[in-house]
């Protein structure tokens, strides 16, 4: 008898776990889509495949072959353990959170620079908006400045859901069809407002504040279908926040309310500039 022929006859090792038990359960786990428990049988098989020999160490060779197909495909098709699903949960959250942050800087900005063409100094200012000369004051230098208040700053969040609301609002509102030449109107508007002495800022990354203030003035008339119903909504989204502006300082409540407003004035905005194609404004 040869040395292989002596070393084939001896008898398998025992495995730690029962060989033929780890291959049914790992059919189990790949009709199941199982990621963790295939993971678990590669690592089971491979070590059974370190300690054994014979047909054990075949068998074992097999199933963490098969065990790691089945794993390249789950991963392939989208598959998660428990830990690689939470975590990439908690990375959305955390990623969501800063993209929220960043949309409620963004809405501050605007508002901001839309301030700055309603209060700039002899600003035919409405009634209705009044209140927020409160938040212009001018420099020693002479620049126009707004200081929007801690406790609008706090509620943030609030008017960017507000804004998100009005935009989604005159989306399906319907419109007339476009305006002729608002293009070159935007471009009008901003030149009378330089000319007034208003701070004209930063058209070529964001046009919308001024876009804004042309629908605030009635220069960019938005032509919808159902302007009643628009009206109507408007006021139920001011209505739903009815509790929050209770609980702001009285001597900030008005302030917070119009700047509301102009969120969802934003958002009308967005809209427009979107149809309109002038949500930036190319300067020569």
């Amino acid at each position: 008898m040869t040395l292989i022929e002596n070393h084939e006859s001896q008898p398998d090792e025992v495995g730690p776990v029962d060989v033929e038990r780890l291959g049914r359960s790992m059919s189990d786990m790949i009709q199941a889509s199982d990621l963790e428990g295939l993971l678990r049988v590669q690592a089971e098989a491979e070590a059974i495949l370190a300690e054994s020999r014979g047909r054990t160490r075949r068998r074992a060779k097999r199933i963490a072959s098969e065990a790691s197909w089945a794993i390249h495909e789950l991963r392939r098709n989208g598959g998660e353990t428990e830990l690689e699903r939470s975590r990439r949960r908690e990375r959305v959250t955390r990623e969501s959170g800063w993209l929220r942050v960043e949309a409620e800087a963004k809405l501050m900005g605007r508002l901001t620079a839309l301030l700055h063409l309603l209060l700039y100094e002899g600003a035919p200012v409405a009634s209705d908006i009044e209140q927020l000369n409160r938040l212009a004051t001018i420099d020693a230098e002479g620049f126009l400045q707004i200081e929007i208040p801690d406790a609008v700053r706090l509620r943030s969040g609030l008017l960017l859901n507000g804004f998100e609301q009005s935009c989604r609002i005159f989306a399906n509102a319907g419109s007339r069809g476009k305006m002729p030449r608002v293009e070159q109107t935007l471009k009008s508007v901003a030149v009378d407002l330089v000319s007034d002495g208003a701070a004209v800022r930063g058209l070529s990354d964001d046009a919308v504040p001024l876009v804004a203030y042309g629908l605030f003035m009635g220069k960019m008339p938005f032509a919808i279908k159902s302007a009643d119903e628009v009206a109507g909504k408007l006021d139920d989204l001011i209505l739903s926040v009815a509790d929050e502006i209770s609980g702001i300082p009285v001597d900030v409540r008005a302030i917070f309310t119009q700047l509301f407003r102009l969120a969802l004035l934003l958002g009308e905005a967005q809209t427009y500039a979107e149809l309109h194609a002038v949500t930036t404004l190319p300067l020569a």
